[in-house]
């Protein structure tokens, strides 16, 4: 391994202190070629990070571009060192050296470009001019550049930058691995401008469609059973609406007939989207090819540059458009009402009339004086109950005998004491039967 000599990669020269090696001519495939970017000195975390690029793409971008260059044969390497906060650089072969003095360059123009020191790009890019657009710009860039996110490709940038040559025009920078991807990303951008011109042009017309929820035949919608339950109570011709005249049969059939046309027409058109697809996956892959072909041509590119985006918005569209197809021909199946002039006995309509009735009513008669009277007269209200008495507390339940011990007078049975001789009751000499023991000592017992 042969290391080389510092220099300095802005003027690809090497510097005043740096050590010449003489390489031989007979240099082998074997030999390789090292070098540090930067030779001295560290890059800081946010060069670093837009040198390597997302997922390894600006390191592939710069090998890529070194093997078209000098040939395969000398497999170049570039690794970025994170704790050194620098780049090794390897290459093999009798192109080596040169191929390893080139990388050096690029990444020095590379670091210019981030850092701020010059506005030209070294990758592929383009510049797009967005002047006109400026009252646009954060439509087209969206919240936190979501819009032009999602407009890149890996390894592509989308930047909104200014040229030091002309500060005043509004610009998009387009960079990318190769031209091609620049040119898909450039076309994609200008799409996105003209369609965010479009939307929020004056011109612009934002439609508020109103929603029928009616039932599906779409006779009965809220509107209309209001009206006629308003009707049917305030009026005796309520009954005619449910009537079974002629115009209303003639008109339930022909409404009838016209939905079920429709039904049959979306039947018919959904049967046909199924069984045109036998297979499903192989259906969709043909149809989204013959989209991209298409788009393809109306552009004149080539159908690669046509992404997987583009196409199935294309396809969103295209169902989109069908729907309002499919809708106004429902619109246009259901049956318009029309209104007759009832104000006189001459305009009246007749039962073998196809039109509808309209009623008005200019006086309610004795409708409205029985309801004047209801209305004013007085419901005589019935008397309050008079209050009730409040109960009577239930009478006292004597005590136990024990519990009135304390307050019983001396002498009393309930004290403890025997009682006294003539608290006895006297038994006359007819009454001896019922308990004496006179009699029972003369009876035997």
């Amino acid at each position: 391994m042969i290391q080389l000599a510092d220099f300095n990669p802005s003027t690809a020269q090497p510097t005043q202190h740096a050590t010449t090696f003489k390489m031989a001519n007979n240099t082998g495939r074997s030999t390789t070629f090292e070098a540090t970017f930067p030779p001295e000195g560290k890059l800081d975390a946010r060069t670093m990070s837009r040198i390597i690029g997302t997922k390894g793409c600006g390191t592939k971008r710069i090998v890529k571009m070194v093997k078209a260059r000098f040939g395969d044969e000398t497999r170049p390497f570039l690794r970025a060192n994170r704790g050194a906060d620098n780049f090794t650089i390897l290459a093999k072969g009798s192109s080596g050296e040169k191929a390893v003095r080139f990388i050096a360059r690029f990444l020095q123009k590379e670091t210019d470009f981030i850092q701020g020191r010059t506005s030209e790009c070294p990758h592929p890019h383009q510049w797009v001019d967005a002047s006109g657009h400026s009252r646009l710009m954060k439509h087209i860039i969206g919240k936190s550049g979501c819009y032009i996110k999602a407009l890149q490709e890996p390894g592509g940038f989308i930047l909104n930058r200014k040229k030091d040559d002309e500060p005043e025009k509004e610009l998009f920078l387009v960079e990318g691995v190769d031209n091609a991807q620049v040119q898909r990303m450039v076309l994609k951008l200008r799409e996105h401008m003209e369609k965010t011109r479009t939307s929020q042009s004056d011109g612009a017309r934002r439609r508020r469609v109103q929603v029928d929820l009616a039932t599906p035949d779409g006779r009965f919608s809220q509107n209309a059973t209001t009206e006629s339950a308003t009707v049917a109570e305030t009026n005796s011709f309520g009954s005619l609406m449910e009537g079974d005249s002629s115009e209303d049969d003639s008109e339930d059939s022909s409404q009838g007939a016209d939905e079920k046309a429709a039904e049959e027409e979306i039947r018919r058109h959904l049967q046909s989207k199924v069984h045109s697809r036998g297979n499903k996956a192989r259906t969709v892959g043909q149809e989204m090819h013959e989209v991209r072909c298409k788009l393809a041509q109306t552009r004149g590119v080539d159908p690669r540059m046509v992404g997987d985006r583009e196409v199935n918005e294309h396809l969103r569209q295209l169902a989109l458009e069908q729907d309002q197809e499919m809708q106004k021909v429902q619109d246009a199946a259901s049956a318009k009402q029309r209104e007759v002039d009832t104000s006189s006995h001459e305009e009246f309509p007749d039962e073998l009339g196809s039109g509808g009735i309209k009623l008005q009513v200019n006086e309610l008669g004795q409708w409205a004086m029985k309801s004047n009277e209801v209305m004013e007269k007085k419901i005589s209200a019935k008397p309050p109950a008079p209050p009730m008495a409040a109960p009577a507390p239930p009478a006292a339940r004597p005590t136990l005998a024990r519990s009135q011990t304390a307050v019983a007078p001396t002498g009393s049975a309930f004290d403890g004491t025997p009682p006294a001789d003539g608290s006895w009751p006297h038994l006359d000499d007819d009454n001896k039967g019922w308990g004496d023991s006179d009699s029972d000592s003369e009876d035997g017992f």
